[in-house]
């Protein structure tokens, strides 16, 4: 198993989701600037969508998929996914 890791910069915060992320998750994707051209989030983004997202995104497997909560003072304002191919892995 890999463990989860912490990216900081000065600025922004890039760390596995939290199950405290739903408000925040709620907010941002229910912006309907943030979502213009992202067609396949719904709107509006409900509680239920954000709970869903946050549990989507705890339970990817980090050795394949490590998927970042992107935070600015201390906020959620996106999120970074990644692949990673097993192939090409070292």
């Amino acid at each position: 198993m890999i463990d989860r890791v912490k990216l900081c910069t000065d600025r922004l915060l890039l760390r596995p989701f939290q199950t405290g992320d739903v408000a925040d998750a709620m907010e941002y994707r229910d912006d309907r600037e943030f979502v213009r051209y992202l067609s396949h989030i719904p709107q509006p983004f409900t509680k239920q969508h954000a709970k869903e997202f946050v549990e989507q995104n705890m339970s990817e497997a980090w050795d394949i998929s490590p998927t970042f909560a992107v935070v600015f003072s201390g906020k959620l304002i996106g999120t970074v996914n990644l692949q990673v191919s097993r192939e090409t892995r070292w």
